[in-house]
């Protein structure tokens, strides 16, 4: 409740948000990602999954006075969902929600159902926030996103990892700092378990 007050006063939003509960974004989560924007002030924002973080990270972009959030969904429904809430919100200037259905990915010999990156706009992004695919495909279905984005992101990028809590998750972000030994994580307090990295590429 706290957190969800808190999201409230920061963002100033000209409707409530949408559920913020079961698959969506904790109110902790939220606040954390929203706060790092506001202060931050990222140019391009990339994020995996869509939903009511698009909102938010939206809102902060016009708070802000600049930048884009590019969100990759896999689901055409969500997907429209967001773009509804979106214009609800008068946030469209703000946001793209990206079509990129799973598509297989092969990552260092291992496959997984990932998102299709064909849409991708030929951007450097400064911040990345990934919430998805969902675990019921695979434990470590998110894995997939610091290989295959490493590329896209500036050095000192912010990148928020949701659901840190989850043994998956936690996998993922111990072969993420084997692969990736110049980033550091951090583990943030929160409902879910949040993990914050800044990027930078290994020597």
């Amino acid at each position: 409740m706290q957190s969800m007050h808190s999201l409230q006063l920061l963002l100033k939003l000209n409707y409530p948000l949408a559920s913020v509960r079961g698959w969506a974004g904790s109110p902790d989560f939220l606040l954390q990602i929203a706060k790092a924007s506001c202060k931050a002030k990222p140019s391009n924002v990339l994020e995996c999954s869509s939903g009511t973080s698009t909102v938010v990270l939206a809102r902060t972009m016009q708070i802000n006075g600049a930048g884009h959030v590019y969100s990759l969904e896999s689901d055409p429904e969500f997907a429209e969902k967001t773009r509804e809430e979106l214009h609800h919100q008068g946030l469209t200037d703000f946001a793209t929600v990206i079509d990129a259905p799973l598509v297989a990915h092969s990552v260092h010999g291992e496959h997984f159902e990932w998102y299709s990156l064909d849409k991708l706009p030929p951007l450097s992004f400064d911040m990345l926030v990934i919430d998805g695919p969902p675990a019921q495909l695979n434990s470590q279905a998110r894995y997939p996103a610091l290989p295959l984005l490493s590329k896209h992101l500036c050095a000192g990028a912010l990148v928020y990892l949701d659901d840190a809590a989850r043994g998956g998750e936690q996998k993922i972000v111990s072969r993420w700092c084997e692969e990736f030994p110049a980033i550091k994580a951090e583990h943030i307090t929160a409902e879910k378990g949040l993990v914050k990295i800044i990027w930078q590429h290994s020597a």
